[in-house]
């Protein structure tokens, strides 16, 4: 290995299952779990470190110190020149600098890992991916979750993860998740599912990292542990703490039921017909005031896009918000009993 360290990424690696008499048993394991060997796409950074050792090539002028060689994600110094590499979730462009989004994929092999685009960055706004793992027929899917770290609402309403099995010709929901608690492992009973992860335009956070892998008897032997097609009422996890307050209002105008109880997290929808706009009355708040409102909080937002109009903590008396719109959310992060939130809306 002239001196480099074990490459799991090198393309002299063998696969998996490399000279399986039995494409379904391993020949090989690596002792670093998780990793994926075997690509044949293009020589690791530490291939051609490996070549420049074994030919006397040394690199020269480290271009990746100005401007970073001009790469837009990661650059890498060779011998005579430098290689641009993308983040997790992203496709170098031809023109070899700069990288593409490209988050949707069709995997078919019997295991690998799934990021979040950016990752381990936070992930960006506006996402829109999906993932479809397709195994072959009598194969089960085992999601592992190693890392996971969405914004947390009460019915996942802004960043959210959905899983989906292919069941009786159809696509069914198995699981939606947002927060930090997801369940360690998801074993779910079809040979098809997809994930899909969508982000909104304002808080980002450092997103997930997933381990798929096709299995054929866990289903076949324990069937209570897998997961088909749940329940509306078991989808939004992890399930959240304290009081419930979800509610949709569609009158003209009204008052915002609020939180009796702590703690809670609770998502208010106001959703009016025709051509009017949300006017928000808050007559009085009391949270507790932190940097960037993290502990206590109430967030508003409008539109199908859940843009952001205003995250607000602290003590406030008497403030319009005039939304301009006729579909609005509004999130509750309440913990404190001396909490006080007194809120109204109307329309024009």
């Amino acid at each position: 290995s002239l001196g480099e360290k074990y490459d799991y990424d090198s393309i002299m690696h063998y696969s998996l299952r490399s000279f399986s008499i039995d494409e379904t048993k391993k020949t090989i394991i690596p002792t670093k779990k998780y990793k994926s060997i075997g690509q044949r796409e293009e020589l690791s950074v530490g291939d051609i470190r490996q070549a420049n050792r074994l030919y006397s090539c040394q690199p020269d002028e480290n271009q990746c110190l100005i401007n970073n060689g001009k790469c837009q994600h990661t650059c890498v110094n060779l011998y005579r020149g430098h290689r641009c590499i993308c983040r997790h979730g992203f496709t170098l462009d031809e023109n070899g600098r700069s990288c593409a989004l490209s988050c949707n994929q069709w995997l078919e092999t019997p295991e690998g890992l799934i990021y979040s685009p950016n990752y381990p960055s936070t992930y960006l706004s506006g996402m829109s991916c999906m993932w479809e793992i397709r195994a072959p027929s009598g194969y089960f899917i085992k999601l592992k979750f190693l890392k996971f770290d969405l914004e947390e609402s009460g019915l996942c309403a802004f960043d959210v993860l959905n899983i989906k099995s292919f069941l009786n010709y159809a696509w069914n929901d198995v699981a939606i998740l947002c927060g930090s608690n997801a369940p360690d492992t998801i074993m779910v009973k079809s040979n098809s599912v997809r994930l899909l992860f969508r982000s909104d335009y304002s808080v980002r956070n450092s997103g997930f990292k997933i381990f798929y892998k096709f299995s054929r008897s866990v289903c076949s032997i324990h069937p209570r542990s897998c997961w088909q097609a749940a329940p509306k009422q078991q989808l939004f996890l992890p399930s959240l703490t304290g009081e419930r307050c979800d509610k949709t209002y569609h009158a003209s105008s009204g008052t915002i039921d609020v939180p009796k109880n702590r703690p809670a997290t609770c998502i208010a929808k106001i959703q009016l017909k025709g051509k009017r706009n949300i006017i928000l009355r808050i007559h009085k708040m009391k949270l507790s005031e932190s940097l960037d409102c993290k502990d206590e909080s109430m967030t508003i937002r409008k539109g199908n896009k859940l843009n952001l109009i205003s995250k607000l903590c602290g003590d406030i008396t008497r403030q319009i918000i005039k939304t301009r719109s006729r579909l609005v959310w509004i999130k509750f992060i309440v913990k404190s009993p001396a909490t006080i939130l007194e809120i109204s809306y109307s329309s024009s």
